[in-house]
């Protein structure tokens, strides 16, 4: 059973400047997004279920590191940090549906680590126009794997991080201006789909948890 403040972060998380910053510049970023016993679960259960990352895939369904060079391994319902922050994501994309008539039907994540030195070039995680809050004009039964994604979070892992450290998600914002986010702990960054990202490499090794808000449905 999850409490209620823990489900009262993602209220936080669409704070009324967050959420017009979403919807006009494309992104908004929350500190201290977790209640500080969850950030320190998902770091310990990350580093713990490190045996089973696999080397991640690019939209097409190959590996190419030299478009990206992570390991992944998606959140799971029986992990024990990972379920409530998927309760998190799910009570993000309630609320969304609530404000801004998203269309969101579930969502999905997986903790992602960047060793020294590796990146994911720049992308788009939906290549099609998103117009994310006049939804439901698409039918989620003609959506393409990427096309049905709404919204992308991220959140850092990283007990500690110094600027010098770089593994800044380089951003491109609505009005075509370019930003660089820093993997600080415990930041949420919260973005339309269809924006250009990169991660960039760092010196130090990179943890965060990956995020997707959709339109489809799960068929399996």
């Amino acid at each position: 059973m999850h409490t209620i403040n823990h489900l009262e972060q993602a209220d936080y998380w669409l704070s009324d400047p967050n959420l017009h910053a979403l919807v006009e510049q494309g992104f908004c970023i929350i500190e201290n997004a977790c209640p500080a016993a969850l950030f320190e679960a998902l770091m310990q259960e990350s580093m713990q279920l490190q045996a089973e990352f696999q080397q991640a895939k690019i939209a097409q369904g190959g590996l190419n590191q030299a478009i990206r060079g992570d390991t992944t391994r998606w959140l799971q319902p029986e992990d024990s940090a990972g379920k409530r922050y998927l309760a998190l994501l799910e009570k993000l994309g309630s609320n969304l549906n609530q404000q801004l008539y998203s269309g969101i039907r579930r969502v999905e994540a997986h903790y992602a680590a960047y060793a020294v030195g590796d990146f994911y070039k720049l992308h788009r995680d939906n290549p099609v126009s998103n117009d994310f809050h006049i939804t439901n004009r698409l039918h989620a039964t003609t959506l393409t794997q990427q096309q049905s994604r709404v919204i992308s979070t991220v959140f850092y892992l990283n007990p500690v991080w110094q600027p010098g450290w770089h593994g800044e998600l380089h951003l491109q914002d609505n009005q075509q201006q370019w930003h660089n986010i820093l993997p600080m702990p415990n930041r949420l960054v919260i973005f339309q789909s269809n924006l250009l990202h990169e991660v960039c490499p760092a010196t130090h090794e990179r943890r965060s948890i990956a995020g997707w808000l959709r339109r489809d449905e799960l068929l399996f």
